[in-house]
């Protein structure tokens, strides 16, 4: 009989990293897993993941789904985080708490952990981190974080599953440009963007001797990066896998959202990380790329980068792998827990 797996995340919201998250975490299961996935949008996660997906809202569907799973996966992303309310953390834990009720084994797979200000949050989280059977997640600040709430047993440190994500698509939305090209993934943040800012960030920008292309990873991405980059084309792709082949033929990547840096990484192309929020940086010292966390900086670390860039896709290139190393060892222990085996 097939393992049945039901997995958690933030899913059918139109967030094109989450998106990117829950397809990684599909290839990494055994193929013989039955997957239903926990969605905002059913439709919408059935289409583009080609999985079961249920409402994750109704409290009936969820329930009859939990009580037929093998195993419960609170999946990828940053879940148990209290950066805007409680809310978040006290819906994951609940899902967690539910599967230990019912006697399913629950696992929190590569997620990020964090920010957790609340007393009630920190409490939760660690409960369901209690409560899990297997636990990884994707960077060491989350590691020394889940420790400090308290976490006993053994956490693994993995990828982020979208880096192990392989192209889904033959041929790619734009083809390798002459002279080698810089790609900007920037994203809108409050605080970041004033029309002065973003003019400066232009100007950056184009002082590179290099052809330059714009990706937007959300509708919102896409308005600020037609005004940046003053032109109208601005490339959107419609899948995590096309994402990923058109970073790969970056010579650079210039990104703000974290997962156009995990996309670019997946493919083996060097990258700057503009850090917004702790988990870019994060991300990108653990692939041992560099990053700035003021706009006035992106001009020198991406002129540097620039120079530097063979000597950079050497280093992503070996991060990469080492870290897709661990994680394959931890989804061999995965398996282990969707089979019931010892």
């Amino acid at each position: 009989m097939s393992p049945r797996c039901l997995i958690c995340g933030y899913y059918g919201f139109g967030n094109f990293g989450d998106e990117a998250v829950l397809a990684g975490i599909l290839q990494q299961l055994p193929p013989s897993a039955e997957v239903s996935v926990l969605s905002a949008n059913v439709a919408a996660t059935e289409a583009l993941h080609g999985v079961h997906a249920v409402p994750r809202y109704a409290l009936g569907a969820v329930l009859e789904t939990m009580r037929a799973c093998d195993v419960f996966v609170s999946g990828g992303g940053s879940l148990f985080q209290d950066a805007t309310s409680a809310r978040s953390v006290v819906y994951y834990w609940s899902l967690v708490e539910l599967a230990h009720r019912l006697g399913k084994p629950a696992v929190i797979w590569a997620q990020g952990l964090g920010p957790l200000t609340r007393p009630l949050s920190r409490m939760l989280t660690r409960q369901a981190f209690r409560r899990a059977k297997l636990i990884t997640l994707r960077d060491e600040v989350s590691i020394t974080l889940a420790r400090e709430l308290g976490a006993t047993k053994p956490i693994s440190l993995v990828a982020d599953p979208a880096l192990g994500l392989k192209a889904q698509i033959h041929e790619p939305l734009i083809r390798p440009a002459t002279p080698p090209q810089l790609m900007v993934c920037i994203r809108s943040w409050r605080g970041w963007w004033t029309s002065s800012s973003e003019r400066r960030f232009a100007e950056q920008v184009e002082r590179l001797n290099a052809r330059v292309l714009w990706m937007a990873l959300s509708l919102e991405d896409k308005a600020l990066s037609q005004r940046l980059g003053h032109q109208p084309e601005v490339i959107v792709p419609s899948s995590p896998g096309e994402a990923l082949a058109v970073l790969a033929q970056s010579d650079l990547v210039l990104g703000m959202r974290l997962h156009a840096l995990i996309l670019a990484a997946a493919g083996g192309a060097p990258s700057v990380g503009i850090a917004y929020d702790p988990k870019v940086c994060a991300f990108a010292a653990s692939v041992g790329q560099p990053w700035v966390d003021d706009l006035n900086a992106v001009e020198s670390a991406l002129f540097d980068a620039w120079e530097r860039r063979d000597e950079l896709r050497q280093t992503v290139l070996v991060r990469r792998d080492e870290l897709l190393v661990r994680t394959a060892e931890a989804a061999l222990r995965l398996s282990t827990v969707l089979t019931g085996e010892k």
